[in-house]
């Protein structure tokens, strides 16, 4: 299909800064933490908060689940 004053060089842009030009002077790692950390809190959350209670066995099963999703390791 022919396009009245459409080339293929004009269509192409150029820009003005590099892809790691765009992140200078950001904090990347700002608030950013792993899935399993912010997981893990909660988890620890859950037992203590079972232990405070006096459920044990909830406890114990929230403790395995942080041992099972791998917040010991």
């Amino acid at each position: 299909m022919n396009m009245p004053g459409f080339t293929a060089e004009n269509s192409l842009y150029t820009t003005r800064e590099t892809y790691e030009a765009a992140f200078i002077g950001q904090d990347a790692s700002a608030g950013v933490q792993p899935a399993v950390r912010r997981l893990c809190d909660v988890l620890a959350e859950l037992v203590w908060g079972a232990y405070n209670e006096g459920a044990y066995n909830r406890a114990e099963f929230w403790d395995n689940v942080m041992d099972s999703a791998g917040c010991f390791n």
